[in-house]
C-alpha cells in the first residue's frame, strides 16, 4: 500500500529490503558508472592492498539500491533528496539489508 503524504510520519521505517550485490552486478554498475573495471570495487587483490578484506560495493551503488527501495515504497512518488549514512562497508555476495527512516518531509507544489 502506497502511503499518502499525510500518513507519513517522522520516524517511519521504509523497508527492510534484502539484496545481494553480486560480483557481476558490481562490475556492470562500475562499467555504466564509468569507473575502472580493476579497482577496490571489483578486484579483491586491489581491495586488500587498501586494507579491505575483499572488494567492496561502491557507496553510490548502495545509494541506488536505496533509491530503488524508496521508489517502490512511494508508488512512483517523487523523492527530491536522498541522504544516506553508511554504517559499514558492504562487500560483494553478502546479504545487504536496506532500511530507511523518514527524517523530514516537505510538500512541494
Amino acid at each position: 500500500m502506497v502511503p499518502s503524504f499525510n500518513d507519513i510520519k517522522l520516524g517511519d521505517q521504509i523497508g527492510p529490503v534484502d539484496k545481494v550485490a553480486t560480483d557481476r552486478a558490481v562490475r556492470d554498475f562500475c562499467e555504466v558508472w564509468g569507473q575502472p573495471t580493476d579497482s577496490r570495487f571489483t578486484d579483491d587483490e586491489i581491495a586488500r592492498s587498501t586494507g579491505l578484506r575483499s572488494a567492496m560495493v561502491p557507496g553510490v551503488m548502495n545509494m541506488a539500491y536505496m533509491a530503488q527501495v524508496l521508489s517502490h515504497w512511494s508508488g512512483g512518488g517523487v523523492v527530491k533528496r536522498l541522504e544516506v549514512v553508511f554504517r559499514q562497508v558492504v562487500f560483494h555476495n553478502e546479504p545487504l539489508r536496506i532500511i530507511g527512516v523518514v527524517t523530514d518531509k516537505e510538500l512541494v507544489q
